[in-house]
């Protein structure tokens, strides 16, 4: 029989270990690491999550739940990763621990840096985005340059206005940083809202396809409607909105790619099932819509 603490030792094994052994390519993103070719796999010591499938959970159960490992069986397959996570254990991974076993940690969105200068020109130069749609955002504290990273920052704040979630991605044009920042409460993501913000949702994969969306003149914008960062492919940020508008209209604009496609029409039957009008709606012609907007503007240039 299986002690208590040959359990607990799997669930802290180092995962990131355990995959480059099985052949996995892992590359950094941050604090994190992401698994080349597994579709929004990301993992961070003993952690994982799926963005594509909504999984995530420690490193036994990514054998059982992922590789479909017996319970017994990922233990022991675990046995030669555990002792290099204890060892290695220190205040950060005893954070991490802690929010494991359900207790939260502080939100520690990033120091805003005294200048926004280049955050402003990665959104607007490198992502085009207007900035008639962007200034605002900055004067509001709700987009800005991080003060060590020069990230740029996403904010999302509850009804009251105090800032809850933080979103960060790099400005620098070759690198695939991002990351939520310690604390983050994803029902909370980046939004925004067109008037009182009563009409239809539009969900977005991220913060920068939702700016680019709204800096597009060739796509119609509905008056009164609430724009939605859900971060990734999970709906955990629709559920506050969608609870203040029962029966209102949610429209999926996420990526036009295997992944967004398979996640568009998994939430599209999820959101049908509770009551709610929904519906699709893909980048004409590109794969996200940063992607149409850069192309816009190309043909606008060329004209």
């Amino acid at each position: 029989m299986l002690s208590n603490a040959e359990v607990l030792m799997a669930r802290k094994a180092n995962l990131e270990a355990y995959l480059r052994d099985r052949g996995h390519e892992l590359r950094k993103e941050g604090r994190q690491y992401r698994v080349k070719n597994m579709s929004g796999l990301i993992v961070m010591r003993n952690l994982w999550y799926w963005h594509s499938r909504q999984l995530g959970g420690n490193a036994l159960d990514y054998l059982i739940r992922v590789e479909g490992v017996a319970f017994r069986d990922a233990v022991t397959a675990l046995a030669p990763y555990c002792e290099q996570t204890v060892s290695n254990s220190n205040s950060q991974d005893q954070g991490i621990s802690n929010a494991e076993d359900g207790k939260s940690t502080k939100f520690s969105p990033p120091l805003r840096n005294s200048v926004n200068s280049r955050a402003i020109a990665y959104l607007i130069k490198t992502r085009a985005i207007k900035p008639s749609v962007l200034f605002p955002l900055i004067r509001n504290g709700l987009v800005y340059e991080a003060a060590n990273t020069h990230n740029a920052v996403f904010i999302g704040c509850d009804n009251s206005g105090a800032k809850r979630y933080a979103f960060e991605r790099s400005t620098v044009s070759w690198s695939r940083f991002r990351c939520e920042s310690p604390g983050s409460d994803k029902r909370y993501s980046f939004c925004l809202r067109a008037g009182e913000g009563t009409g239809v949702i539009f969900a977005f994969e991220s913060a920068i396809d939702l700016l680019s969306f709204l800096s597009l003149p060739s796509v119609p914008k509905p008056q009164n409607a609430t724009y939605v960062s859900l971060g990734g492919l999970t709906d955990i940020a629709l559920l506050r909105h969608a609870a203040a508008k029962p029966g209102c209209e949610i429209v999926f604009c996420l990526d036009r790619d295997k992944s967004g496609a398979e996640a568009s029409e998994r939430l599209v039957q999820k959101w049908l099932a509770a009551g709610h009008r929904v519906s699709q709606f893909p980048p004409c012609d590109a794969k996200d819509w940063n992607a149409k907007l850069l192309a816009e503007c190309l043909m606008q240039h060329k004209q």
